[in-house]
């Protein structure tokens, strides 16, 4: 028989472990302060946060969608071409919206398919097919695989659960859902734009960009490669997309190496030349980007921009 003193060990044990792993509410109930997060979780807690930056303006000045209803048209149907291929496209409400700020070239991604991007970066962009791969890349952090027995986080999800739940558990981000959270709710919109990814994600994502790009439509895959090369050309060394998706460079056993210049470029385009001849090939055919896929160049929308 187990001593006295050994089944007062394994119940002091058997505390600690439900202590650590939950939690009481109000009313006495065992609460799960670590619970999975799955998709409809993720969706949720985008809706939530969206609707968080639509009751803080100050923090976030949307570009009108009534008053500048063509251009959201446009850039909704760009959008959409970006979304119906994704792994979520039928899982997830996505929505995208104009940030009405020139002096910031950048664009984000919240959980659930949200994506926000400048009229500074809007303005910056020469094409359609710029714009699309722009579009493309930020989808991947959303983006999550739902393939049986997988069910992973989405890249901004996992920064996110990274970031804030640490000391109290995933269950903060369903108390935001359940508007238990609001001062959360308000720190998670004002840390998104400024995430810096880690090297190997936004090599992904460009990879995941240029791969939409030459399976499913006819565009050039030159787009992603063209902003980094006219940000240096132009010499902008406050480019906030560069900046929170760090390019790097190749160190000396060729992989991607952290830069302490957000414009050092070298090993974002050093892939891109290996994934053009690879993924695309040398026969894929490709529109001509100053015409666009939808009836005016990209330069005619652009200039409906206040």
């Amino acid at each position: 028989m187990l001593s006295r003193n050994l089944y007062k060990g394994l119940f002091a044990l058997l505390t600690m472990m439900m202590i650590l792993g939950t939690g009481c509410d109000s009313g006495d109930n065992i609460v799960d302060l670590n619970p999975i997060l799955s998709s409809e979780d993720e969706k949720a807690l985008g809706d939530s946060l969206y609707g968080t930056v639509l009751d803080n303006p100050d923090l976030y000045p949307i570009l009108n969608p009534a008053i500048n209803s063509e251009f959201y048209t446009y850039l909704q149907r760009a959008f959409e071409m970006v979304v119906n291929q994704t792994n979520m496209q039928d899982r997830f409400d996505w929505r995208i919206l104009v940030i009405e700020n020139d002096n910031m070239e950048t664009a984000f991604t919240f959980p659930g398919g949200k994506v926000f991007i400048s009229t500074g970066m809007l303005k910056f962009l020469e094409n359609e097919h710029q714009l699309i791969q722009l579009l493309a890349h930020e989808a991947y952090y959303a983006d999550r695989n739902e393939s049986p027995g997988i069910g992973e986080l989405s890249y901004v999800m996992q920064k996110l659960k990274d970031e804030f739940a640490n000391t109290s558990g995933t269950r903060v981000f369903i108390d935001i859902v359940e508007n238990n959270a609001p001062e959360t709710a308000l720190d998670i919109i004002t840390t998104i734009p400024d995430f810096s990814f880690e090297e190997f994600a936004v090599l992904d994502a460009d990879e995941y960009a240029l791969e939409m790009i030459c399976d499913h439509y006819l565009y050039a895959p030159t787009g992603l490669r063209k902003i980094i090369e006219d940000a240096n050309e132009q010499g902008i060394v406050d480019f906030k997309w560069l900046e929170i998706r760090p390019p790097g460079q190749p160190n000396g056993s060729g992989e991607i190496a952290q830069s302490s210049d957000p414009l050092s470029t070298y090993g974002r385009l050093q892939a891109m030349n290996v994934w053009d001849i690879e993924t695309c090939g040398d026969e894929n055919v490709v529109i001509d980007p100053t015409e666009g896929a939808q009836g005016q160049p990209y330069s005619f929308y652009k200039d409906l921009l206040p």
